[in-house]
């Protein structure tokens, strides 16, 4: 449920926030299909929502190897 309000809330344009800290990648579930928290991700970042993730040693700057990084 907090997920499924996290991204209500990341569409609402009158929202009172411009980035959402995860603690790593894992942390938007545990899915079988990597490609359902790369969607989530994908969605904050369509909103206009960077993608904080802080236990990780990678920057989420969209470059070719980060999203090798975040796959493996």
């Amino acid at each position: 449920p907090a997920l499924v309000q996290l991204l209500l809330d990341v569409e609402n344009p009158k929202r009172k926030f411009s980035k959402v800290l995860v603690f790593d990648v894992s942390r938007w579930g545990r899915f079988q299909d990597i490609d359902e928290a790369a969607f989530y991700e994908y969605a904050c970042r369509r909103a206009g929502v960077d993608v904080i993730y802080v236990a990780e040693s990678f920057a989420n700057d969209g470059s070719p190897a980060t999203s090798v990084i975040k796959a493996l």
